[in-house]
């Protein structure tokens, strides 16, 4: 189930201290995505990654019980291994740790399930597109639709964010403008600048990146439409 493991970070779960989790395989298809090696396993013939001994993870975690917050499981689609990584996440949180989730919403059930009961402490959620256009990556638009509105509709204690990867060939600002209105409501809007030098898709890899300057003016633009609380730009 787990492919990676990035012992401690500082940037994976925000103001917090973390170890982070790879869960192998995607259902969906980002040709801009760098995480190739998780979401084909055997990309361009080549060997895939070794588990993660999870043993040797608890262990981990128990010598750093006072010194690391939370737990982060990202990937690929770690969703996909929701029956094996419930009985995880509940070890994991008995032992006093926080639980963020990284997911493309695809699995709107689990995600219910889970908020409902407790489980994660916060959820990041790659909103992608205008959800109309979802089959451009893969995905299915309405089923990431549903998780994203039940996470900015719910009264339970636990957060989200939502995180959009900027890549020139599907955005602009009158794409953007659309999915800010999509996601009318929310506290959070991240935005990452797509990166060229590891793709899925090797076409993505001739794309360049925009410019920063660029980022800037189109978040001062659509702030002026005051639908969601922040964007950020990462």
């Amino acid at each position: 189930m787990f492919k990676g493991w990035i012992k401690l970070s500082f940037i994976d779960y925000p103001d917090k201290l973390s170890t982070v989790l790879f869960t192998e395989g995607c259902n969906f298809r980002c040709p801009y995505c760098h995480n190739f090696e998780l979401v084909l396993p055997y990309f361009k013939g080549e060997e895939g990654l070794g588990d993660v001994n999870v043993d040797e993870f608890f262990s981990f975690l128990e010598k750093r019980n006072n010194k690391i917050d939370g737990v982060v499981i990202s990937g690929g689609e770690p969703l996909l291994h929701s029956k094996e990584l419930e009985g995880f996440i509940e070890k994991v949180r008995e032992m006093g740790f926080l639980i963020k989730i990284d997911t493309n919403g695809s699995f709107p059930e689990k995600v219910f399930d889970w908020d409902r009961r407790g489980l994660v402490d916060l959820w990041a959620v790659d909103y992608k597109l205008p959800f109309e256009k979802y089959d451009l990556v893969g995905g299915d638009g309405e089923k990431s639709r549903v998780t994203i509105r039940y996470l900015l509709e719910k009264n339970t204690p636990s957060s989200y964010e939502l995180r959009t990867t900027i890549f020139p060939k599907f955005h602009d600002i009158e794409v953007l403008t659309k999915m800010l209105f999509e996601i009318e409501g929310a506290t959070l809007w991240y935005w990452q600048n797509f990166r060229n030098d590891r793709t899925l898709d090797e076409s993505a890899s001739l794309v360049q990146p925009y410019n920063r300057d660029i980022l800037n003016d189109w978040q001062s633009r659509l702030d002026i439409f005051k639908k969601v609380g922040k964007i950020i730009i990462r």
